[in-house]
């Protein structure tokens, strides 16, 4: 009896403390399997099935002129930058149904007191209610729950669109799938080896769902993160690698010592070399979208790394 006490215990307790939830890895099919060109690609074999797990990073270089111009203002920072990273975002493995309920109970909350520690409006929230309905209706309107795991995209970002309804950037979630399909450029995973625990990473989406994106007025402090140059955390309003920052240091796995507000989106690739903010917790940087524009790395950055040599990517 003793001895199945023990071994009860020993599952419930790990090293001094409750032992913590982490939901199954799912395996992604990657869109990116069939859609380069192998003739312009000569980078790492493109997986045909990721495994991703909670609270993975996903990064996004954005084509064309903006592409141009992050790859430009990287430079002063000496983070290589061979994908031309511009965006970040983090990756949640969790039930549609759950999400979906956890936005309808939030958005209401606000309007009726603002005074709650709660940021997502009514009008945030019923976009991202529609967002999960249009993708997982049958699933969230099923009259039992349904235990399944699907991938969602956690980002402080903006849609045009919106942005002429009256909904200003802010921090938003979206299915894998339909982020992926729409982005205009290249996009690439970095799972995690071991995912997030489940209470901290439905914690974090209670807590900074809705938080607005950095405003003219306080866009210095974006500029700022390019030479590590914040002095102090303001997370009312997060830019995008300042939102995955906030998750990690809560995950323990970057430093409180650095700055959510100093980190940059090259910081999580595994091209960054001693820059990397995910070494050690995280596998290399994989494709999930290429797009047409695909050239040597020698190209886009110097550098005596061997990972950033004559390798191909964007």
């Amino acid at each position: 009896m003793n001895v199945i006490l023990l071994a009860f215990a020993m599952m419930i307790f790990v090293g001094g403390r409750a032992a913590a939830t982490v939901p199954p890895a799912v395996i992604y099919e990657n869109p990116a399997y069939e859609g380069y060109c192998e003739a312009e690609y000569a980078g790492p074999d493109i997986p045909e099935y990721v495994e991703i797990t909670n609270g993975s990073m996903v990064n996004f270089a954005a084509s064309g002129v903006v592409g141009s111009a992050i790859r430009t203002a990287s430079r002063l920072n000496h983070v290589p930058n061979p994908l031309g990273l511009s965006h970040s975002g983090v990756c949640f493995v969790e039930n549609p149904k759950y999400l979906w309920l956890t936005v309808r109970e939030l958005a209401p909350r606000r309007l009726a007191n603002p005074r709650l520690e709660c940021y997502l409006s009514v009008e945030e929230g019923e976009i991202i209610m529609k967002r999960l309905m249009e993708r997982y209706s049958e699933i969230i309107d099923a009259m039992v729950d349904i235990p399944c795991w699907k991938l969602f995209i956690m980002e402080a970002t903006g849609d045009m669109t919106e942005i002429f309804d009256g909904v200003y950037p802010h921090v938003t979630i979206s299915p894998l799938e339909d982020v992926v399909k729409k982005f205009n450029g290249n996009i690439y995973a970095r799972p995690l080896i071991r995912g997030v625990p489940l209470d901290i990473s439905r914690g974090f989406i209670r807590d900074y769902l809705g938080r607005s994106y950095e405003t003219l007025s306080t866009g210095i402090e974006l500029l700022r993160a390019i030479r590590g140059g914040n002095t102090r955390e303001e997370d009312d309003r997060l830019f995008c690698s300042e939102l995955a920052a906030a998750l990690y240091h809560r995950a323990g796995i970057i430093s409180r010592r650095i700055l959510a507000n100093n980190t940059i989106p090259e910081q999580y690739s595994s091209y960054a070399g001693a820059g990397d903010l995910l070494a050690g917790y995280a596998v290399e940087d994989i494709p999930l979208k290429l797009g047409s524009n695909v050239r040597c790395l020698s190209e886009l950055v110097e550098s005596d790394d061997p990972r950033t040599g004559c390798k191909c990517s964007i």
